[in-house]
């Protein structure tokens, strides 16, 4: 990659070595630039291809056609022509394409297929034919970490309870570093006040539990907040995603008894106590 733009790809050694001796054309292409590089999902990306004619005869009559697949789009059908290519001369050809906006990260193959004419030996003086190439394309798409689910089930008061929390990467790229973060609270305390998770690759679920205890005597519904934070796969750091959630706090059966009076007691002497219940 050229130090100069960093969103531009220039490989070092664009077309493999000619032949020793051939008394016919040969042509070699590869990709010379990618710009950008790497390319976005919903956007434009440009692949400039370098071809070469590393045989000893001319080549006539060049056709490129570059097989577009999926996720690109080729914004102009029209394949590119050259009457001629002569022995240890270069070209270059350019594509524009788009990239589908649910585009995941990774490395994508496009097979360049090149025809050709020429004279290749001495029994068949002019003959056609069609080399193919391998172009490699690198997308990078941006994660999105969402949350799905909470699974709260109602705690007593002065209790411990666990809890599920479902978080999806609805994004185009893979998460990493993702920290799930449980904030201390007045009234409900996690047990581990972060969740760590090394990657969450596009369309992945994971699922997280973690206890908490409640340190309230007090019914109620009370906010339990939940950050996350990540980074893209080039440690990025992406806006976090912020959260409350409610965790239902209910007296349910649970009886308080608590010693609400009591007469002075002496040895051999018999007095009341009154409990009361709650």
């Amino acid at each position: 990659m050229d130090g100069t733009d960093s969103n531009v790809y220039r490989p070092v050694g664009y077309y493999s070595p000619p032949p020793a001796h051939t008394d016919a054309p040969a042509l070699a292409a590869s990709l010379s630039q990618q710009i950008p590089y790497p390319a976005q999902p919903g956007e434009e990306v440009t692949l400039v291809i370098k071809t070469v004619n590393v045989g000893d005869e001319p080549a006539k009559d060049i056709i490129w056609y570059l097989d577009v697949k999926e996720p690109f789009e080729l914004k102009d059908t029209d394949g590119e022509t050259l009457p001629e290519l002569r022995c240890g001369e270069t070209t270059d050809t350019e594509y524009y394409l788009t990239v589908d906006p649910d585009a995941r990260s990774g490395e994508y193959i496009l097979d360049l297929n090149i025809t050709y004419s020429g004279d290749f030996d001495s029994d068949r003086h002019y003959l056609t034919t069609k080399s193919k190439f391998e172009i490699r394309v690198r997308v990078m798409g941006h994660p999105d970490i969402v949350l799905l689910d909470a699974d709260i089930p109602k705690a007593d008061p002065k209790s411990e309870f666990d809890a599920k929390f479902s978080i999806k990467n609805v994004g185009t790229g893979p998460a990493k570093n993702v920290k799930v973060y449980f904030e201390n609270q007045t009234n409900i305390l996690p047990k581990m006040s972060i969740y760590y998770i090394d990657m969450i690759a596009p369309g992945e679920t994971k699922l997280i539990e973690s206890g908490f205890f409640v340190d309230t005597t007090t019914p109620s519904q009370y906010l339990l907040p939940i950050t996350i934070r990540y980074e893209d796969e080039v440690h990025e750091a992406q806006p976090e995603q912020s959260y409350s959630i409610l965790a239902p706090v209910s007296s349910g059966n649970t009886l308080f008894v608590y010693l609400d009076s009591q007469d002075e007691l002496t040895p051999g002497m018999v007095g009341d106590i009154t409990i009361g219940v709650a």
